[in-house]
């Protein structure tokens, strides 16, 4: 089985690269990764041939909820948001070329993402893995 290549290495190019090629794909890390920097390490390894991009630590609250606050001033990419914004943020997610995303619930509020995702719109991609940390 090879490896996924995540954490610090995934914002160096030359691990990107090395994902692409030698990894079964790459996971940044939305927490401590901007948009600009996702949407240019992403051209980065789908040049170089990767074909599974995970976004990692993806908070989500939905429903403002107080213990979200903190979180929403050091998550760079997050979910932490009304639900018309999320689903923005999903397709910009989507648009960027990311296969899966990894999301966080700091209020294990999973019956609020549950409903977004079979509402008449849905906002989850199929690919979507929900943890609760709460």
């Amino acid at each position: 089985m090879k490896p996924l290549a995540h954490r610090k290495c995934a914002r160096a190019e030359s691990w990107i690269t090395y994902a692409a090629r030698e990894c079964q794909g790459w996971i940044p890390s939305g927490r401590y990764s901007s948009w600009a920097d996702l949407a240019a390490r992403m051209r980065v390894y789908r040049e170089a041939g990767g074909n599974n991009g995970v976004l990692a630590n993806i908070a989500i609250d939905l429903g403002n909820w107080p213990e979200s606050a903190s979180l929403a001033e050091v998550a760079h990419v997050s979910l932490i948001c009304s639900s018309d914004e999320a689903r923005q943020r999903f397709k910009q997610i989507e648009e960027l070329g990311f296969d899966e995303v990894l999301l966080v619930s700091p209020t294990a509020a999973v019956e609020e993402i549950e409903r977004g995702a079979t509402s008449s719109r849905p906002m989850l991609c199929p690919h979507t893995v929900i943890y609760s940390n709460a």
